[in-house]
């Protein structure tokens, strides 16, 4: 009886012992393929897109390549790891081939070129006079552009300046007093009401009418001309009151002096 119950404690201690060689022993295995598959996958340059997942004994490859022997390629490098059992191969073929960059152009250089380095600073580019005159005048336009011009008004079918109007005027010549190269040409425009013949010289006799207030404000009138032009360019419809008060107005356009 004794005799048996060695025997069946040594059964027990045999089946511990080989459960904790094989529990202890089945991760390190499992690490040493799946290190020993990296390593390898790694030195095929046509292969650095590819991975391998292992579990226990079996690997499964995955990841991209762009021919079937490439993915064949991948599958045998698996098999020739010792240990392995099984082997998954899940690698797609991408057949698009990367973009080639040109190289870039040599330059070529003679024994004799010298480079130089270069200053820390460039000297500003030097304006001419006609790009001054030119920044100047388009200075002086957007300042008028950014009035209303619309309040130059005058009295119904007349070429006598309401006072609201002079306000404006007083802006623009105190603009021309500081700006004594630009000459102004004043155009006089009308809605379509009435004679078209009347409305050309009621146009006319309305520029001529700013032409006159800032030669009183002491503008040079050879900086000064004038001109109607009736209802001949509308910038609105005329079918309401609002649309020809828009009609209804004075410009100005700036020329340089010499012009």
């Amino acid at each position: 009886m004794w005799a048996f119950g060695l025997l069946l404690l040594g059964a027990v201690c045999w089946y511990l012992l080989y459960s904790y060689v094989i529990h202890n022993k089945a991760p390190s295995i499992e690490l040493e393929i799946g290190n020993a598959s990296s390593a390898a996958l790694a030195t095929q340059a046509n292969l650095v897109n590819v991975s391998s997942d292992v579990d226990g004994r079996d690997i499964t490859l995955s990841g991209a390549v762009t021919s079937a022997e490439a993915r064949q390629r991948a599958e045998q490098i698996a098999q020739e790891i010792q240990g392995v059992r099984q082997i998954n191969n899940d690698i797609i073929i991408n057949e698009s081939k990367p973009l080639s960059i040109p190289p870039a152009p040599k330059m070529i250089l003679s024994s004799s070129a010298r480079i130089e380095a270069l200053p820390d600073s460039f000297p500003p580019l030097e304006e001419t006079e006609d790009s001054a005159q030119e920044r100047n005048l388009d200075m002086a336009q957007q300042r008028i552009d950014a009035l209303d011009l619309s309040a130059i008004s005058f009295l119904p079918g007349s070429a006598t300046l309401t006072d609201h109007a002079t306000e404006i005027l007083n802006e623009i010549t105190s603009m021309l007093t500081q700006h004594p190269d630009v000459r102004v040409h004043i155009t006089g425009h009308t809605d379509s009401t009435g004679d078209p013949d009347f409305n050309l010289d009621l146009s006319s006799r309305r520029a001529q009418s700013v032409v006159d207030y800032m030669v009183n404000q002491g503008i040079e009138v050879s900086r000064l001309t004038a001109e109607g032009h009736g209802d001949q360019e509308p910038i609105a419809s005329n079918d309401t009151n609002e649309s020809r008060s828009k009609n209804r107005r004075i410009e100005f356009k700036l020329i340089n002096g010499e012009n």
